[in-house]
């Protein structure tokens, strides 16, 4: 692939990838948000205090509480707020950066790397089912992305090869801090340092024994202070259906093939697949994977279906319902590099079965399935019965809703906001407030509904120092 057909692959996929990062700037807060100043009691209470209260009755996701303790001030200043989450996506993005240039070999250039980074990335923004949960709303961000970025940047740091003492040492360092704290961001990001301390053990040499104990010695303090959390059991109290084992091996079974099917289906999935398939030789991954690529395709497809499943029976066992779009996001990053991998090995297979591996993809050939791609993701339409066509992919609708809503809405909400204001003013103990208009799908979670005693309107009760507050629909008739 030469040089200009790289560069304009480049600029189509962040092009694609613009109106995601665009979005950010038009989020409100929402639900969750308005917990921490819900829980303390007012947002000057000491941090300290704020932090072992929820860790005593809230559960034992501690890196969640830590990196929540600015959510009162930054719920209180809207342009911070937005800033946050639009770094978060800047630090996801350069974190699936460093991951590919972690797991591909010194040879393959700094070009390609970003080709499989950016392309990774418009996949997981494309497809996940619920884009605001985990991507614009600030406490899904730091519950369900933030653990993310941690298990990529320890990925990359347990493929790393420091040439000096000092070098380790440091490499070390940040190993045990990055598994202690994506230990704590939720049960499946604690599972899943738990499971890369595990692999990492098994197939790590003699050499790198420190490295070993450093990562173990981190997960296992990590998982002990969450596992003996207090709170966890009066979190619990909030599902009724939990905690039922036939229950959970249900709902878990089903939503690992709704997880399957979200991206079997996609067909630009199934186009990038076929596009890198050519690309996914030994030689083009670091040597520290050489072993796991000479895994059985076989092999893969089972254990990668089996620990998708172990990490879906959590969320079952202890909700009893079934999981949020959110647990579906965190896990759609995972989906996407088990099928990497599942990928990679079959290639390995194919290629000692002396089957031909490499497809006669020239560069002309590469920009029209490139093409093809970009169509089948901005295209991405289907009929809903009885109504309108609707968006088939994020992408289309992202770009529709920066296009159309994005601009109307914030006014909409700033007009809430001024209106919220006024009735605080002259001291009205319950205010009703217009259901915002030109809502955009890609950056909307939840709002305030005409139901005072939810909780959502409770949370933003409390905030706004008023007995009740509610919305409702504005009359058309009205303008």
């Amino acid at each position: 692939m030469n040089k200009l057909a790289t560069s304009i692959i480049i600029s189509v996929l962040l092009l694609m990838l613009l109106p995601f990062f665009a979005l950010h700037f038009f989020t409100w807060p929402a639900a969750d948000d308005f917990f921490l100043l819900y829980k303390s009691g007012d947002s000057v209470s000491p941090v300290f205090n704020n932090f072992l209260e929820l860790y005593q009755s809230w559960g034992g996701r501690y890196s969640t509480f830590l990196f929540a303790l600015p959510q009162n001030f930054l719920v209180n200043n809207i342009i911070l707020y937005r800033i946050a989450t639009f770094l978060v996506l800047i630090l996801f993005s350069l974190a699936l950066y460093g991951f590919f240039r972690a797991i591909l070999a010194q040879s393959i250039t700094a070009d390609k790397a970003i080709i499989f980074s950016l392309s990774l990335l418009l996949l997981y923004l494309n497809t996940i089912p619920g884009a605001a949960d985990t991507i614009y709303w600030l406490s899904g961000v730091i519950v369900y992305t933030l653990p993310l970025i941690f298990f990529l940047t320890l990925s990359m740091l347990l493929l790393k090869k420091p040439l000096t003492q000092k070098a380790k040492l440091l490499n070390n360092s940040c190993i045990a801090i990055t598994a202690f704290l994506l230990a704590g961001f939720n049960e499946l990001s604690m599972l899943l340092a738990i499971f890369l301390a595990g692999v990492h053990f098994m197939k790590s040499g003699k050499l790198q024994g420190s490295q070993r104990w450093a990562l173990l010695t981190a997960v296992v303090a990590g998982s002990a202070i969450f596992v003996f959390s207090p709170g966890n059991t009066e979190r619990l109290m909030f599902f009724p259906d939990s905690q039922n084992i036939f229950s959970m091996l249900r709902i878990a079974a089903t939503s690992l093939l709704k997880l399957n099917g979200i991206f079997l289906k996609s067909i630009p999935v199934l186009l990038t697949a076929f596009l890198v398939f050519q690309w996914l030789n030994p030689q083009s991954f670091n040597d520290k994977l050489k072993n796991i690529l000479k895994t059985h395709p076989l092999t893969v497809v089972l254990a990668g279906q089996l620990f998708l499943f172990l990490l879906l029976c959590l969320p079952a066992w202890a909700m009893g319902i079934n999981p949020p779009l959110r647990i579906y996001n965190f896990l759609s990053l995972l989906w996407l590099i088990w099928f990497l991998l599942l990928l990679a090995t079959t290639y390995n297979f194919l290629r000692k079965k002396n089957i031909k591996t490499n497809l006669p993809l020239n560069g002309r050939s590469i920009i029209i399935l490139v093409f093809i791609t970009i169509v089948s993701v901005m295209g991405n339409f289907h009929k809903v019965p009885g109504e309108q066509y609707v968006f088939g992919s994020n992408t289309s609708r992202a770009w529709y809703d920066l296009c159309f809503n994005a601009i109307k809405y914030n006014e909409s909400m700033k007009e809430r906001r001024l209106l919220l204001d006024k009735a605080l003013e002259t001291e009205k103990a319950i205010i009703e407030v217009p259901i915002p208009a030109n809502i955009p799908e890609t950056i909307f979670f939840l709002d305030i509904t005409n139901d005072h005693t939810h909780w959502i309107n409770k949370l933003h009760a409390h905030y706004y120092g008023i007995e009740y507050i509610k919305s409702y629909q504005v009359d058309d008739s009205d303008f």
